[in-house]
């Protein structure tokens, strides 16, 4: 009634707006302050993420908290386990602000740990389990742990990386059996928990206070330890809830990574901050998908990535179709196959959220063109500005203010920062100079500070924002703009949904870069110059890439996205790179094999382009 009210009103003021239009704003305005109001709340009790999760226990104990495998745990049990686990390393001295490494696989038992962990005051870093050696070394030098903790499945991984450690007096836990380990440093700690106690432990924390670090994924290099406090957590899986239109009764198919933020931050709220009941798998299945779906009755899922083409990429089955689930939640999915997910597994209702780990603010997918100026700022503090097409720098007007983009155009999403604010303020890294280089001054007044997602959007005349690219992905080429991301989305639909990466690489002689792209084909089925006929179909002459590498795999990350960091390096380099390659020679208008001869005259500047 309220919503229907609302609209109302907002026709006989913006007659110019249609009905359905302003249903959606209404209904997402609606949703926004909800969650606002939802969060003010928490704030203004100082709540922690124990304090609220011990409220759910209190109303829900006997209702089942998580699912995995044959496995239950009730609400009560995990307050119980969780507890242990406090009161286990408040024994062995671990004070409030200790940091420590959880390096587990993606369990419940993983959430107990950083839950049990931050009832003491300790500060996990959830690290992703599929680092090694250097990377893994980084993810733990990068934080100040004093300990680290680890299961039976990352037994090898730590101790392989213990060499490339800068702190020598780390301690390392293994929750396992003693049996399974013959390292003499090693600790169990399994059996001491299970005879701890499960009493509450004596320690409160604050609202602002840390809870736990998250990494980025590391898609164009090592990741970044993002802080996590626990007002970000609250505005992580809240606002989700509220814009989604999540039920009390729903229960959650999980099965992302735990150590990210979609399925160890938005995934887990729901049910340690909401009370629904999650089933968690530890590694996505695309066979198991919807078998684990009917199983546990799941009404909601979690995707991300390329999760929903690999599950596309199934031959079709009747489970897909007998399955409960009503909406799927998650960031990631290409408009190439929106419609196909929709149809294919009759969902009701998708929901593509933009976010970042590092801030605050996530996007619900429009800017209102009808809210008063401070119900914008307040509840949406999103904008696009204005940036050069050279260097990405933000456009600036007489005054040095950014400009904001206007109904039609393409822009960096910033979000204003209000350090005051616990829910606006910007944590940042752990890394102080990356955390500067995000940061836009002098945005809309001076000393105002705005959060820069590095990514761009285009805004048409109903506010409706669209992704676009990521700053420093978009290149150059013949004078214009080359969107990674739309080569991409047209290369996996004309080779079968086949996995892409696509950036630009310097030639000699040309301005700009030119466009290079990788495809899977462990099936050695593509053949180039019938895929240059169908690219020419569907994208300009500037957008078709010159170079052609044919792979047999794609590295990926937890998260299901592709790995571009080695493969931008590499560039077309046949002197280094073993798999076929292409280009596109313009005397001809075919895609040729790169042999070292054509590679030596592009390098001189001999072959034109």
């Amino acid at each position: 009634l309220k919503k229907l009210i609302l609209i109302r009103f907002g026709l006989i003021l913006c007659p110019h707006f249609s009905v359905t239009y302003f249903a959606a704003e209404i209904s997402g305005l609606y949703a926004l302050i909800g969650a606002e109001v939802k969060l003010l709340h928490l704030k203004y009790q100082n709540a922690t993420v124990p304090m609220a999760f011990k409220r759910q226990v209190q109303r829900k104990s006997k209702k089942i908290a998580f699912y995995y495998e044959d496995k239950t745990w009730t609400f009560h049990e995990f307050d119980m386990f969780t507890n242990q686990i406090a009161n286990h390393f408040q024994n062995r001295g671990y004070k409030p602000g200790d940091e420590v490494a959880l390096v587990m696989e993606s369990t419940p038992v993983f959430v107990a740990f950083w839950l049990g962990l931050a009832k003491a005051g300790i500060v996990p870093a959830l690290i992703n389990n599929t680092l090694k050696l250097d990377s893994l070394a980084h993810s733990i030098n990068v934080i100040d742990a004093k300990a680290i903790i680890f299961d039976t499945e990352m037994n090898d991984a730590v101790s392989d990386v213990i060499p490339l450690l800068r702190k020598r007096n780390l301690e390392y836990f293994y929750y396992g059996d003693r049996n399974n380990t013959s390292n003499p440093y090693f600790i169990s700690i399994r059996e001491a928990i299970r005879v701890s106690s499960t009493g509450d432990v004596n320690y409160r924390g604050n609202f602002t206070d840390r809870l736990f670090y998250i990494y980025t994924s590391g898609t164009s290099g090592f990741p970044k330890a993002s802080n996590i406090k626990h007002s970000r957590y609250f505005m992580m899986g809240i606002t989700p809830y509220y814009v989604s239109f999540f039920h009390h009764n729903d229960i959650i198919y999980n099965c992302l990574p735990l150590y990210h933020s979609v399925g160890g931050g938005i995934g887990t709220c729901q049910t340690l901050i909401l009370g629904l009941t999650s089933v968690v798998r530890k590694k996505f299945s695309a066979t198991k998908f919807w078998d684990d779906c009917i199983k546990h009755r799941c009404t909601v899922a979690l995707y991300i990535g390329e999760l929903c083409r690999y599950l596309l990429s199934q031959p079709e089955s009747k489970l897909e179709k007998n399955h409960s689930v009503r909406l799927i939640f998650g960031n990631g999915l290409r408009t190439d196959i929106w419609r196909s997910v929709r149809e294919r597994f009759q969902i009701k209702k998708i929901v593509e959220f933009y976010g970042n780990v590092t801030c605050k603010a996530g996007a619900c997918g429009f800017m209102s063109m009808i809210a008063p100026d401070f119900i914008r700022k307040s509840v949406y503090p999103l904008c696009l500005i204005k940036v050069r097409e050279d260097t990405e720098e933000p456009i600036r007007d007489k005054w040095g203010l950014c400009v904001r983009c206007e109904p039609g155009e393409t822009g960096l999403l910033v979000s204003l920062i209000k350090n005051k604010d616990p829910i606006r303020s910007f944590d940042g890294y752990v890394n102080t100079e990356e955390t500067k280089k995000k940061i836009v001054r002098d945005v809309f007044a001076r000393g105002d500070e705005a959060f820069a997602s590095g990514d761009l959007f285009f805004m048409d005349t109903l506010g409706y924002l669209y992704f676009k690219d990521r700053i420093g992905d978009t290149f150059r080429w013949k004078g214009h703009n080359v969107s990674t991301t739309e080569v991409e989305s047209i290369i996996s639909n004309v080779t079968g949904l086949a996995d892409s990466v696509v950036f630009g690489v310097e030639v000699a002689n040309c301005e700009g870069r030119a466009g290079m792209a990788v495809i899977m084909d462990s099936e050695c089925n593509i053949d180039v110059n019938d895929l240059l006929l169908k690219l020419k179909q569907c994208l300009p002459t500037y957008s078709i890439p010159i170079f052609i590498r044919l792979v047999k795999k794609i590295e990926t990350t937890g998260t299901f996205k592709l790995i571009k960091t080695v493969l931008k390096k590499e560039a077309y380099n046949v002197k280094q790179i073993n798999d076929r390659i292409y280009f596109l020679n313009s005397k001809v208008n075919r895609y040729q094999v790169l042999q070292e001869s054509y590679y030596e005259d592009i390098i001189n500047g001999q072959i034109k382009f």
